[in-house]
């Protein structure tokens, strides 16, 4: 039974302080191992809190999970 399934409900991962559940429905092998080793978006996690400053208006568009919408909010 994988996270998508299972009867609590889906693994929970947190990366960069954002809380993200793993559902394998929508999400690649690649997405998965990424998020479970904390490799997912570092570049632009790192980068993002030099880009965007308090008070600033983002349009964040993107086909993702939400992870960089999450962490600059």
């Amino acid at each position: 039974m994988d996270a998508a399934t299972s009867p609590s409900g889906p693994q929970i991962v947190e990366v960069a302080g954002i809380r993200i559940p793993l559902d394998r429905r929508i999400m690649s092998d690649k997405i998965v191992e990424s998020l479970t080793t904390g490799r997912y978006e570092m570049i632009e996690a790192r980068q993002a809190p030099a880009i965007v400053r308090a008070g600033e208006r983002v349009v964040e568009i993107g086909a993702g999970i939400g992870f960089l919408t999450a962490l600059i909010d």
